[in-house]
């Protein structure tokens, strides 16, 4: 009999560095608990902080430990990462009024439009990098 394979999907909170997993959990929860997660209730996950540039490692150490595939898009979580943040700092610029905050503002938001235009290019270089 072929074993299924779940369906998991990790998905990156950056205010909080929280890693939550979502999908098909319960067969793993013994095995999540082990690696240090812990239910959240309030996003009705399986969470751990882990420190930003960890969070690629934790993902492929999740796949390995557990024997599931984890999705995981590195590049869309960054992408709404800075579209949370060029919401912020909007939100402050306009209580400030504040021309510097103005310019941090400004570059926050072509980084984002720079990463939505680029996404398919970028996305290509990694998955070529990757397989080289």
């Amino acid at each position: 009999m072929e074993k299924k394979m779940l369906r998991i999907k990790a998905s990156y909170k950056p205010l909080t560095d929280k890693v939550c997993i979502y999908g098909e959990t319960y067969a793993i929860k013994e095995e999540l608990k082990k690696l240090g997660f812990r239910w959240d209730p309030a996003d009705e996950c399986w969470a751990k902080e882990i420190p930003p540039r960890e969070v690629g490692r934790a993902v492929k150490e999740l796949e390995e430990r557990l024997g599931v595939k984890v999705s995981y898009q590195p590049l869309e979580e960054a992408i709404k990462s800075i579209e949370y943040a060029s919401g912020v700092l909007e939100w402050i610029a306009r209580r400030l009024e504040s021309e510097e905050f103005n310019s941090v503002l400004k570059n926050v938001r072509n980084a984002y439009e720079f990463l939505k235009e680029k996404r398919s290019d970028i996305e290509l270089a990694l998955f070529a990098k990757k397989n080289f």
